[in-house]
C-alpha cells in the first residue's frame, strides 16, 4: 500500500533533530507530525558570522522558538502559534554600518514627506549618533543633532534621546531648533513600537514584529573608529571581532 504525502512527511520529520547548513544550525525537540499539522518544541536556531551585503554583520545569534504549530492547509495559523508562545532572542551580537544609513538617506524618497529639510546624513562622534542636515527656512542652514541611545533598565526598551541641536557644528540652538528637530523625527519615527516622551523616543523591542518577541538588550554601542552601531543581546560574545573593514 502506498503511503500518502502526510505519512511520508511524518516519517521524514521523525528522523530530524539537527540540521546544519554552513553558518546556520537548527535544532528541534519533540517534532510531532499529526496528519497535516506539524508541531514542535524548543526549536533553536544558531547563526554565526554572517555578513549581509556589507551592511549588517551578524556575529552571533541564538533564537529560541519554545513551541510552534504549522498547518499545511492553513499556513497563517503559524502566526497565532507565535503569539501564544513568543520567540526569544537568547543572545546576539550584530553591527550596522552608518555608511549604509547614509546610502539610504541619499535616496530621493527619503525626505519626501519632510519639506523642512534639504539633505541629511549620519555620523558617529564621541560615542553619540549624529544627524547632520540642512534646514530650509529663509536661508539654508546646516545643523547637527546629537542623539544618545540608551538601554533602559530591564533590557526591553531603548531610549533615543535628542540631547543637543547645533548650528554650524558649534552654536547651540534652543527652543525653535529643538522643536523643528522633534517634529522631523516624530514623522520619521511614527511607528507602532515607538512612543515619543518629551525630547526622547522609546522603542519597545517586544513590538518590533507582528507577534511578540522577547529579548534582553545588554548594550547599544557607537563605535567612532569603524562608524558602526553594535548591538548586544544577553550572551557573552565579545564585539572585538566586529572591527572589520567594509565598503560602507
Amino acid at each position: 500500500m502506498h503511503l500518502d504525502i502526510f505519512s511520508k512527511i511524518n516519517i521524514i520529520f521523525h528522523s530530524i533533530s539537527t540540521i546544519t547548513l554552513g553558518n546556520y544550525n537548527l535544532q528541534v525537540e519533540n517534532l510531532t507530525p499529526r496528519g497535516d499539522i506539524i508541531s514542535a518544541e524548543n526549536i533553536t536556531l544558531n547563526i554565526n558570522d554572517v555578513l549581509v551585503k556589507d551592511v549588517c554583520r551578524l556575529k552571533h545569534m541564538e533564537l529560541l522558538l519554545p513551541s510552534i504549530q504549522y498547518e499545511i492547509k492553513n499556513p497563517l495559523a503559524f502566526i497565532h502559534s507565535l503569539k501564544a508562545s513568543p520567540p526569544r532572542i537568547l543572545s546576539l551580537v550584530a553591527s550596522l554600518s552608518v555608511g549604509f544609513l547614509n546610502h539610504l538617506a541619499g535616496n530621493k524618497d527619503f525626505l519626501k514627506d519632510i519639506e523642512e529639510i534639504e539633505e541629511v546624513r549620519f555620523d558617529i562622534k564621541n560615542k553619540k549618533f549624529q544627524v547632520i542636515a540642512k534646514a530650509k527656512k529663509i536661508l539654508t542652514i546646516p545643523f547637527v543633532t546629537i542623539v544618545g541611545v540608551y538601554v533602559l533598565p530591564g533590557g526591553k526598551k531603548i531610549k533615543i534621546n535628542v540631547e543637543k541641536v547645533q548650528v554650524l557644528n558649534f552654536l547651540p540652538v534652543p527652543g525653535i531648533g529643538l522643536s523643528l528637530v522633534m517634529n522631523i523625527m516624530s514623522k520619521k519615527l511614527a511607528l507602532p513600537f515607538i512612543q515619543q516622551d518629551g525630547t526622547a523616543f522609546i522603542v519597545d523591542t517586544s513590538k518590533l514584529l507582528p507577534f511578540p518577541l522577547e529579548m534582553n538588550v545588554k548594550a547599544i554601542e557607537m563605535d567612532d573608529e569603524t562608524k558602526k552601531i553594535i548591538v548586544t543581546i544577553q550572551g557573552d560574545v565579545t564585539t572585538e571581532s566586529l572591527q572589520d573593514e567594509s565598503p560602507y
